[in-house]
């Protein structure tokens, strides 16, 4: 949350961001709180290389927007196969069981 500065010799106008507990934070601004939020879910880390400028993180964060919807379409589909053997293996074992009844 951001709250206007109150302190001593700080600009007038001036907007600090502060945490929970009163402590001035360790962002710069919303926008570099929400790239960490974003880097930490992708699980991209902070290695060697990061963009540095603000057109270069948005599009870092496009990138891994879409690469995360790129790894879950095939999931989806391996999880559709599977419902569809698992259901069949199901109706085999069924129709099993009736014919030792019967």
């Amino acid at each position: 949350m951001t709250f206007p500065a109150e302190l001593e010799g700080s600009l007038p106008g001036k907007r600090f961001l502060v945490n929970y507990k009163g402590e001035f934070s360790s962002f710069d601004d919303s926008f570099s709180a929400f790239w960490f939020v974003i880097l930490t879910l992708a699980t991209a880390g902070y290695g060697d290389l990061e963009p540095v400028t603000s057109s270069g993180k948005l599009v870092a964060v496009v990138a891994m927007i879409f690469g995360a919807c790129y790894t879950v379409m095939p999931l989806t589909l391996v999880g559709s196969q599977f419902n569809k053997s698992y259901l069949e293996y199901k109706r085999r074992e069924a129709l099993l069981r009736t014919k030792q009844e019967v």
